[in-house]
């Protein structure tokens, strides 16, 4: 089995994970560490949920590139919001970085 450690340059470099792990054998996983709202450079994508979701997910994105994955091969996808948040906000940014998503509705 090999394990390949992903930390593509266009996500903010962490020195306590990789970005993704892809691991060959019988057949091929690709795991994505959890993303949040920065850039590359480290800043906040913005001060509101709904650019800071985008950038989460375009993160996702570019970590799944990375693999030589895309969205059409993401099996789950988990989105945690800090209580109080507008999860609406969330759900909109979702529909646009992910075709075809279909959010859960609370």
């Amino acid at each position: 089995m090999k394990i390949t450690h992903l930390n593509p340059d266009t996500l903010m470099k962490s020195p306590a994970f990789s970005q993704a792990v892809s691991v060959d054998g019988a057949g091929r996983l690709l795991f994505v560490g959890g993303q949040n709202g920065t850039r590359p450079d480290g800043t906040m994508a913005g001060a509101d949920i709904g650019a800071q979701s985008a950038q989460a997910l375009l993160n996702v994105q570019e970590a799944l590139k990375a693999g030589g994955a895309g969205w059409a091969d993401v099996v789950k996808l988990t989105i945690f919001l800090v209580h109080g948040q507008d999860l609406q906000a969330t759900f909109a940014a979702a529909q646009t970085a992910v075709p075809g998503m279909t959010p859960p509705r609370p």
